[in-house]
């Protein structure tokens, strides 16, 4: 799900991320597997977003959170 009026983007039941999540946060996630937290992050698999499939990415910043996605 991603919901454009707050930010928030359903990635899976344990990666649901919105304005200030913290990488601390990440690391609590089926996701997180050893990754450092001042580089992008590229989750392994293609996840499926609202019906759609995508390449995520994270970079974690001073507590702000940037997605990108491909496909």
């Amino acid at each position: 799900m991603i919901d454009l009026k707050n930010g928030r983007i359903r990635i899976a039941d344990d990666l649901i991320i919105y304005p200030n999540y913290t990488f601390d946060l990440f690391k609590k996630s089926s996701f997180y597997t050893n990754q450092d937290g001042v580089r992008i992050i590229i989750l392994e698999k293609q996840q499926v977003i609202d019906g759609n499939k995508y390449m995520a990415m994270l970079f974690f910043r001073n507590n702000i959170y940037v997605v990108a996605g491909l496909l």
